[in-house]
Formats: structure tokens, C-alpha cells, sequence
């Protein structure tokens, strides 16, 4: 069973998640599939959320350039709607301080954006789970991986061979200041840029890596086979067994509030 998402998986999530995974006990928007004389106020109502206040947090949230996008809307569209008035508020402020991509404020860096056609998925495949994140870091003068990941009390030794495949490296070694390392972890902070999510998908008899790559998460298998081997650590990905594991980089960040079924 898969589980639609809305243009780059719910951008509107990404943007909940760089907050600290752990203020979330519960996810800071709801997805609706619109219903015959459901509007985007109407739904903003149910929640508490004053649509006019927020108007261009909501437009940000769905991607959406032009307010009138919202009435043209066909049942069965999905929509992104702060699940209260204080997240909408919370939002708000990160859209204020230029986080949210097309809400209002400037000042803060760009998020890093996966190479074109990596990770660009449509779907996922229900059951999948989140593996892992993949950021971005900007090396600082005195940095070392060790420290790194000693900083979100995780051992980069579980990640090794995976960050020097990521970053073309042959050791860890002479790391440059202002060098741009994609770094996989298990936790996030308010700071982190996330260029993937890595899903882990377990393979069930007649299934293919073409088939759940393709058909499953809607990607162009072709434009991610370097991404696949690299992050499967093998170049012939046929070799993956049935109840084995496929990881499957997608572009942007999943929360995992996405993956609870509705």
C-alpha cells in the first residue's frame, strides 16, 4: 500500500521537522484529501487556524505561488494545514526567520538541494521505515567527524563506510574548512540542512529493485543508481535477497508523522 505525498514530500513537514525531533510528540500539520465543499478556510477553522492570518504560511506549506491555486482545487487533492493556532504560530516564526522555502522572511541560507532527479519521489511504499537522514555540514575550523557526530551522541562508526561513499573520501583525514559534507544521522537539530531521507524497504518475494524504486516510489531508477548502490553498498543490486534490505535515498525530509497511517 503506498501512501501519497504532495509534491517534494510534504515540504510543509520538512520544515516542522528541523525543529528537534523531540519537541514533537505530535506532527505539526495534517494532510487532508479534499472532500466535495471542503475549502482551505474551512479546514483551517476545524483546527483554529484564522486562514487570513496565515494565508501566505499556507501558501508556502502547499506550494503554492498563487492564492486562487486553492479554489481550483479538485476533490481528492491533498492539503497541508497546521494542526492548531500555536503551530501555526510556530510555523509562522520559522517562515519569519526564511526556513520555510516561499514564506515570508529572509536571511537564511537556502537548504542544499539533492543533485537533479535524485530522490524526487512521488510516492512511498506503505511499511517502508525511516532508516536515517542524510545532512548537510559545512566544515568549521577545529572540526573533526569523530566530534561531529560525539556532538548528537552518535558513533560515526556506524556510519563510516556510508560518509566516506557520500563524500568521495578515502579517509577522514585533512577535512578543509568550508568543505560541504553530507553526513547520515539518527537525529536532527534546528540547524540541520536535510538533503535526503533514507528509507529502508524490505524485500518481499517477486519484488525487484526496479519495481519499488520505479513503480513504488514513483523515481527515476536510472537517475538514482549511483545513489542506490552507494547507499546499498553494492553495485550489482540485483543481489538483494527476499527479506533483505533496500535502501532508497528520497530527496528532502520525511517525518515520521507522514508514515502513521490516517
Amino acid at each position: 500500500m503506498k501512501k501519497k505525498l504532495i509534491s517534494l514530500l510534504l515540504a510543509a513537514l520538512l520544515v516542522a521537522a528541523l525543529l528537534p525531533v523531540s519537541a514533537f510528540a505530535e506532527p505539526a500539520v495534517v494532510v487532508y484529501a479534499l472532500g466535495s465543499g471542503d475549502t482551505v478556510a474551512t479546514l483551517c477553522q476545524k483546527h483554529g487556524v484564522d486562514y487570513k492570518q496565515y494565508r501566505e504560511l499556507l501558501m508556502a506549506l502547499n506550494t503554492i505561488s498563487n492564492e486562487n491555486e486553492f479554489a481550483n482545487m479538485a476533490v481528492g487533492s491533498h492539503i497541508v494545514i497546521p494542526v492548531s493556532a500555536n503551530a501555526a504560530a510556530s510555523l509562522a516564526n520559522l517562515g519569519r526567520a526564511g526556513v520555510i522555502p516561499g514564506s515570508a522572511g529572509t536571511g537564511a541560507s537556502a537548504p542544499v538541494s539533492a543533485p537533479a532527479g535524485v530522490g524526487q519521489a512521488k510516492d512511498i511504499v506503505w511499511g517502508d521505515a525511516i532508516s536515517c537522514y542524510v545532512v548537510s555540514y559545512t566544515v568549521k575550523s577545529g572540526d573533526t567527524i569523530i566530534n561531529l557526530y560525539k556532538s548528537r551522541n552518535l558513533d560515526y562508526k556506524t556510519f563510516s563506510n556510508l560518509i566516506l561513499k557520500l563524500n568521495k573520501l578515502s579517509n577522514f583525514n585533512n577535512l578543509k574548512v568550508g568543505q560541504t559534507l553530507l553526513l547520515p544521522v539518527t537525529n536532527l537539530t534546528g540547524n540541520d540542512n536535510v538533503v535526503y531521507t533514507i528509507m529502508s524497504h524490505t524485500m518481499k518475494s517477486g519484488e525487484t529493485v526496479y519495481g519499488i524504486v520505479n513503480g513504488g516510489y514513483g523515481m527515476n531508477y536510472n537517475a538514482n543508481l549511483d545513489m542506490l548502490k552507494t547507499i546499498n553498498a553494492k553495485d550489482d543490486l540485483t543481489r538483494i535477497k527476499v527479506g533483505e534490505t533496500l535502501n532508497i535515498a528520497v530527496s528532502g525530509l520525511i517525518h515520521p508523522s507522514t508514515l502513521q497511517q490516517k
